[in-house]
Parts: C-alpha cells; sequence; structure tokens
C-alpha cells in the first residue's frame, strides 16, 4: 500500500524532460532510479536493518553492490520468516482440529444440509454464526468503534467522536433495510444481501488498515472474514443471516426459505437476544392461507412479542387476501437449530397440504415478518 509516489517514479520524473542528454544516459538515469527505489522499498518494508550491520560498506561501494547486499540479506530472512510461519500455520492449525472436535454435531449437519464444503474454516464459521447467534455482526460493529477510539486524537471534540462512532453500524443496517425491501424474490434478496457482505468486509478491511497499522488481532480478523464468507455462500441457498438492531442490541436475524417437496411454502425465522433470549418463527405457506407460530423463551418478553405477532398479521393481511393464522408460544427448551426442520406443512385450516405456494408469497411472507420486527 503506497502513500504516494514511489521513490523511483519521483527520481525517474526528474529526467522527463527536452533537451535530456543521450538516450543512453537517459536509460542510465532510468536504472539508477529504479535500483533507488529498489533499496528504498527493501529498508522501509522488508529487510531487517540490524542484519545489515556485517556488510561491508565503503565510499567505493556501488549502488549495484548495496542493492545485492540487501537482496541477500533478505533472501536469508526470507528463508527464516518462512520456516517461522510454517510452524506457526501447522500449530494454528492443529488448535482449529481440537476446537472442531468438540463442536455439535448439528452445525456439521446444517452445512450438510446446505451443500457446504466441510472443512475447519467453514466448521468454525458455521459454530458462529449458529451458536453464538448475532455475534459476526456485533464483532465487526463492536471492535470498528473499538479502532476509531484508538485513532481518535485528544483535540476532536466529543459531538465529533458520537457523530462517527456509529457508521459502521449505520452502513450495515442500512443495507439491512434495503435488503428487506428487495424481499420479492431469491434474485433480488441475493443481490441485495451481497451489498451486506461487502460493507461489513469493507468494515473489517478500516480495521485492520487503519493508518497503516493492525488494530485488531489478525486471528479474529480471520475468524470475521471467514463468518462472511459462509454468510454469502448460505444466501445463495436462502438462507440469509440477516442483520438488525433489536430494542438497541445488534444482533442477526436467520430467515430460511423453503421450497422443497417435504417442506414446500416454509419460511423459517429465529434470533436471539438478551431482552427476548431465543426466539423462532415458522409460517406455513399455501395457496389457501398462511398458518404461523412464534415461540419464545423468555417470559419477560411475552408483551411485546405479542405486538410482533399483531403487527406481522396487518403486514400479512394487508398485502394479500388470504387466511392469516399466527399462535404464540413459550417454551423453556426452544433448539433454534432445528426449528423449523422436520414437520409436515399444514394449512391455514389445520389439516395437512401439499399445495405449493408461489415464491413472490414466500418472500412476502418473510419481508412481513422482518418489518415487523424492525418496526
Amino acid at each position: 500500500i503506497t502513500k504516494g509516489k514511489a521513490i523511483d517514479a519521483q527520481i525517474m520524473s526528474g529526467f522527463q524532460k527536452e533537451g535530456s542528454d543521450s538516450a543512453q544516459q537517459r536509460e542510465q538515469e532510468q536504472y539508477y532510479a529504479r535500483l533507488s527505489g529498489e533499496i528504498n522499498t527493501e529498508l522501509a518494508d522488508k529487510t531487517d536493518v540490524e542484519k545489515l550491520k556485517d556488510v561491508e560498506l565503503s565510499e567505493t561501494t556501488t549502488i549495484e553492490q548495496f542493492a545485492d547486499s540487501i537482496k541477500m540479506t533478505q533472501m536469508s530472512e526470507s528463508q527464516e520468516q518462512q520456516e517461522a510461519w510454517k510452524q506457526e500455520n501447522i500449530k494454528n492449525f492443529q488448535e482449529s482440529l481440537n476446537e472442531v472436535q468438540k463442536i455439535d454435531e448439528q452445525v456439521i449437519e446444517s452445512l450438510i444440509s446446505y451443500g457446504q464444503p466441510i472443512s475447519v474454516d467453514n466448521i468454525q464459521a458455521a459454530e458462529m454464526l449458529m451458536l453464538d447467534r448475532g455475534s459476526l455482526f456485533r464483532q465487526i460493529v463492536d471492535q470498528s468503534d473499538s479502532a476509531k477510539t484508538e485513532e481518535d486524537t485528544p483535540a476532536e471534540s466529543e459531538s465529533d467522536v458520537s457523530a462517527g462512532e456509529n457508521d459502521v453500524e449505520n452502513s450495515i443496517l442500512e443495507k439491512s433495510e434495503q435488503f428487506t425491501n428487495a424481499l420479492t424474490n431469491k434474485e433480488r434478496a441475493t443481490e441485495a444481501y451481497k451489498e451486506i457482505i461487502n460493507e461489513a468486509e469493507k468494515a473489517v478491511e478500516k480495521m485492520i488498515y487503519r493508518n497503516g497499522t493492525s488494530r485488531i488481532d489478525i486471528k479474529a480478523a480471520q475468524s470475521l472474514y471467514k463468518g462472511l464468507t459462509l454468510a454469502g455462500n448460505l444466501a445463495r441457498e436462502e438462507n440469509y443471516e440477516v442483520p438488525m438492531n433489536i430494542k438497541g442490541e445488534i444482533t442477526s436475524v436467520n430467515l430460511k426459505i423453503y421450497h422443497n417437496a417435504a417442506e414446500a411454502g416454509k419460511v423459517s425465522v429465529t434470533f436471539e437476544t438478551e431482552k427476548f433470549g431465543k426466539v423462532a418463527a415458522e409460517f406455513d405457506v399455501t395457496d389457501r392461507g398462511i398458518s404461523g407460530m412464534v415461540v419464545y423463551e423468555n417470559k419477560a418478553g411475552k408483551a411485546e412479542l405479542e405486538e410482533l405477532e399483531q403487527a406481522v398479521k396487518r403486514e400479512l393481511s394487508g398485502e394479500n387476501e388470504k387466511k392469516v393464522s399466527i399462535h404464540l408460544a413459550q417454551s423453556n427448551s426452544l433448539d433454534l437449530g432445528k426449528f423449523g426442520q422436520d414437520r409436515q406443512i399444514q394449512g391455514a385450516d389445520g389439516k395437512k397440504s401439499t399445495a405449493m405456494a408461489s415464491t413472490a408469497m414466500l418472500y412476502q411472507t418473510a419481508k412481513a415478518f422482518l418489518t415487523a420486527l424492525k418496526g
């Protein structure tokens, strides 16, 4: 990453004049300019200057000899670094394998069901998405604020700091709102979801390269990148991890759209916050109507979830003329990972149904829930 013109470009610019001496002299000047640039780069970014103390230099040392000395030192240094990196990578991989062995089988089963490769990276990313709900986007927002706070100078006013400290959160949530508005079909939703991932990735990059130095642990940054990559891949399977601010708490809402024969016309939504605990909603969508259930963990959130239930009904009833039936239930043993699976579709009349719902109806149902939840 260069902050301005490279030194060789600066030197060479001095020779780009009319009336320059012979072409041979100009070529020689440019050659030395390039060597100067290479020396500058090696000393500034790559070579440990302490290791140059044994290099013999005198007033007769040519620029070519000096450049060669630096390259030899750097080659030796590279071999040492490569061996150190190799050992570090082996250690990290062994630690990752040990961690993966402890992960719930449900995580691996979920990856298989969505056609994702079973790798160490994917398993760790899936654990973060599925078992530590909301942590991916919450870490990005929190660590972005932390990096900005470290960078702010005492001379900055409190208003300047407070005005910008939520930039990352606002930009990600803005893309999230655009995603909700795009919930009309798979193509539009997938494209809108890419914008959420791109915005989050830009935030991670800024954390790492702010002022040219690393502000967060590189392993932590890699973990965030893995989570975002998996979230983007899952979105192509109509499994969306949507960042949201629910009652002042950053979390993510998992939205799944089902079309296959066993689960035709189903929308599943799950999330978890400190206030509500685990919350899961499931909607069976047929050509006759919509039948849904919202299950929650914390009894303290019952009143607000009743308001959510009514808001979803209003959203759905206002969009179509089909029968809408939604029930609210409390459970002390809610498993978000398995919610939405292993159950036959039922129509709004309570009878088993094999009627396939249209894609538009499925996405309309998903949009209605997220819109009501945002409100």
